[in-house]
């Protein structure tokens, strides 16, 4: 199931069914899209990094941090070789050594809607809307909705046999997390996933 469910998700996108996190450009970031990327891709766009086991799942991180240790860090997460998740965070909160060197890592790294570290809360309220749930300094924000196969998606599934079971939408949860240090964003974290 896990292996239909990796080759439904690579080059997927989901229908129209509004509000979606995603369809905002949250899931994007300096080319990297969630649920389509691959793990070739962030080298590709970041340079090589070390991967590190998931211990949760089938998947590896990579991390990268810019030249300056008080600049940003980003971590991305895949799964099956697909990045599904990212966090963006002051690297002092990564381990270091796992983390590689990128040029394209700056304070001003930003997702294609414009979240980035340092924001006001009100400006991510401008971005993002209403949270679905607010703990204390942390926003919370969860969209999940089914989506129909897509003709390729089904081509796929009936090229490697497909599950014994017609799959016939996928359910897809976007989630986002915002924390905040005084009043500025201090780390953000994107995922997109999809299951059947």
């Amino acid at each position: 199931m896990i292996g239909i469910l990796a080759i439904l998700s690579i080059g997927s996108t989901a229908a129209t069914n509004p509000p979606r996190l995603c369809d905002r450009g949250t899931c994007e970031i300096a080319g990297i899209k969630l649920g389509i990327s691959t793990d070739r891709d962030v080298e590709r766009i970041f340079g090589r990094s070390p991967a590190a086991n998931t211990p949760d799942h089938e998947g590896d991180r990579r991390c990268y941090v810019g030249a300056d240790p008080n600049q940003t860090a980003i971590e991305f997460e895949s799964w099956f070789g697909t990045i599904i998740r990212f966090r963006i965070l002051k690297n002092r909160k990564l381990i270091l050594s796992s983390c590689a060197k990128s040029a394209l890592m700056a304070n001003h790294i930003a997702t294609n809607s414009g979240l980035k570290l340092g924001l006001e809360k009100e400006e991510v309220l401008a971005i993002l809307g209403a949270p679905t749930k607010v703990e204390g300094s942390r926003l919370f924000y969860e969209r999940s909705f089914e989506r129909s196969l897509t003709s390729e998606e089904r081509k796929r599934m009936d090229e490697v046999g497909g599950p014994p079971w017609k799959v016939k939408s996928i359910n897809v949860i976007e989630h986002i997390k915002i924390f905040f240090v005084d009043t500025h964003v201090d780390s953000i974290d994107v995922t997109y996933n999809e299951t059947d």
